[in-house]
């Protein structure tokens, strides 16, 4: 997901899509040296993204945030990482799909998948009602994940500070 981000967004934005976002970068600050080796360990899965921070030492990170405290000598300054205000971005997309004629049901149970082979055909909510279609997205947060499950094609999201990818590098 991380790898395609930046180039999703500023796609939706080109489309005129309109949400927050700011490119104002993300430090990882930390005041100990060996803080700072931790996050270096989980570089090579940033790295394999295309994400390469800027290693700052004390007076690279108070360039880089004057407001944070002296005690930290160390810093990981990712340039090209962004922020976004999540509901705003929500929003938009849902505006944007209801122009297409999407139609999108909130707060409905999945009972069961219907489907045609390998193929999802459309889904039984828990109240019995069948919902079929050409395409269906399953955007159910942190029930993604066991819905996924049902599918065959399992989800690694767990709940968390907001939804969250468990990555593991391949053996």
């Amino acid at each position: 997901l991380a790898s395609d981000a930046n180039d999703l967004l500023d796609e939706y934005t080109k489309d005129g899509i309109e949400f927050e976002m700011h490119k104002a970068g993300v430090l990882l600050a930390a005041e100990t040296r060996e803080r700072y080796e931790e996050h270096c360990g989980s570089l090579p899965i940033f790295e394999g993204f295309g994400m390469h921070p800027t290693h700052l030492d004390s007076d690279g990170v108070q360039e880089t945030e004057p407001a944070l405290n002296h005690r930290i000598k160390h810093g990981l300054f990712f340039a090209d990482d962004r922020q976004l205000e999540p509901d705003s971005l929500t929003r938009a997309l849902v505006k944007r799909c209801e122009e297409l004629a999407v139609q999108i049901r909130e707060n409905t149970k999945v009972g069961r998948f219907l489907d045609r082979g390998t193929t999802v055909t459309g889904v039984v909510t828990g109240t019995g009602e069948q919902i079929d279609g050409d395409a269906l997205l399953l955007a159910a947060g942190v029930w993604s994940g066991p819905l996924s499950k049902e599918l065959g094609a399992p989800m690694p999201i767990r709940p968390g500070k907001g939804d969250s990818v468990d990555y593991s590098p391949a053996p």
